[in-house]
């Protein structure tokens, strides 16, 4: 029945937990029956993503400028790229590649990801990193890049408060039940780059599922890390940007409302 089982990406999600946290097999089961109904109701999960898991055609540029072409499949989550050419197949990171793309089996779009020198976010650690083309102006890029997945678990006493009438009077006595509550989150942040190959953050969207403790629902946050970034980008034409936000009543602290302002801004 739609919504009572866990489907592939879900099954997907739940290996991953067990592999990168070591899960014990309740805590497994319980995100199977509590979380993953509420998820697969969900058409889209915008930043919420568990990877191209399908293998792709595509191709890989390695750091000594050679492509090979043959089957890719990505791991948003991991960042790992497998890679197979019918005789072997071979993983790669950030740091032996400068770049793939490949035609995502889920979506059938083609995806690019450069590889850059970057500040690792949380961090102040400066290493090749991942990132997705989002957009191209020529002047600077807008790039993405996934968080891995990440998971807290939260257990409270609630006490219950229990009335006994006696033969001497009323006692009051009570009990205590633990409540168990599992939060699994991933962000995604969004970069601009210029010219001169500087990257800075944007936007930062953070998507929570939330289930246990009589609770099961979704949260999205979307947090602009640097105003100023858009406005030196796009500068004198910045004026264009407001008038395409303001014409279609959209927001820059919104992915695709972002994207949308950008290609109207190019078309202008």
């Amino acid at each position: 029945m739609p919504g009572c089982s866990p489907g592939r990406n879900e099954h997907i999600v739940i290996s991953k937990l067990m592999r990168r946290y070591n899960f014990p097999l309740f805590l497994v089961l319980f995100a199977t029956v509590s979380y993953f109904p509420a998820l697969s109701q969900k058409k889209e999960k915008s930043p919420y993503a568990v990877g191209n898991l399908e293998w792709s055609e595509g191709s890989v540029l390695t750091n000594d400028g050679t492509e090979l072409k043959g089957l890719l499949r990505y791991d948003d989550n991991d960042n790992i790229l497998s890679f197979q050419d019918g005789t072997s197949t071979r993983a790669f990171n950030s740091q032996n590649i400068a770049g793939f793309e490949f035609t995502d089996a889920v979506t059938g779009k083609q995806r690019i990801f450069y590889t850059y020198p970057a500040v690792e976010m949380n961090t102040d650690i400066v290493r090749p990193l991942f990132f997705e083309l989002l957009r191209d102006f020529g002047s600077f890029t807008v790039l993405s890049r996934l968080d891995p997945l990440a998971m807290d678990e939260k257990v409270w006493a609630k006490a219950t408060p229990l009335v006994f009438a006696t033969p001497t009077g009323t006692t009051v006595t009570g009990s205590r039940r633990f409540n168990t509550q599992i939060i699994i989150s991933q962000a995604e942040t969004i970069y601009f780059r210029d010219s001169t190959g500087v990257i800075k953050p944007y936007l930062q969207i953070t998507e929570k599922d939330i289930a246990g403790g009589g609770t099961n629902r979704s949260k999205m946050k979307n947090k602009v890390l640097d105003r100023d970034v858009l406005k030196t980008l796009t500068a004198p034409l910045y004026d264009k940007v407001k008038a395409c936000r303001d014409k279609y009543q959209l927001r820059l602290d919104r992915k695709n409302d972002l994207l949308e302002i950008l290609d109207c801004y190019r078309r202008r």
